[in-house]
């Protein structure tokens, strides 16, 4: 009996944290200023090998699950984004993976490889707008380099 509670337990924990992970894009979707994109596996398996800005997203589409979007508009919104992406980063312990600050132009990647989805986060600021973009699926280190080159 302790090991069926244990193992429920242990599922219970999977479900919750595969739940949280899939639900950050969602909670934007239909809210005034913006822009929710989910873009799924059937659907990345038809984008091109190579786009004209040499992102190369085709050649792991089998090793994606979907990819989220989500942009932000105003200034408040991107606030409201980029708060939000930062809390969901951390209680899902995603690590840094790289951090840039150019001319008023911010973009920071995170990673969580350990778990089943891995997931890929970007988070972007434009001075404009506020974007992310989350990738999920078994793809590793080398197939994220892969898609930029």
């Amino acid at each position: 009996m302790k090991k069926f509670i244990s193992i429920l337990l242990l599922l219970a924990t999977v479900s919750i944290v595969a739940n949280a992970q899939q639900s950050f894009a969602k909670q934007f979707k239909g809210q005034p200023d913006f822009t929710f994109v989910t873009i799924s596996k059937a659907a990345l398996r038809m984008l091109p090998l190579k786009d004209k800005m040499g992102v190369n997203i085709g050649s792991v589409a089998d090793k994606l699950d979907k990819v989220e979007i989500v942009n932000a508009t105003t200034d408040e919104t991107s606030e409201i984004l980029t708060k939000t992406c930062e809390r969901w980063i951390e209680d899902n312990g995603l690590e840094s993976f790289i951090d840039v600050d150019e001319e008023g132009q911010q973009a920071s990647i995170f990673t969580k490889t350990d778990s089943e989805p891995k997931v890929f986060l970007l988070l972007g600021n434009d001075g404009d707008t506020t974007a992310v973009i989350i990738l999920y699926g078994t793809m590793t280190l080398e197939d994220m380099q892969s898609i930029i080159h």
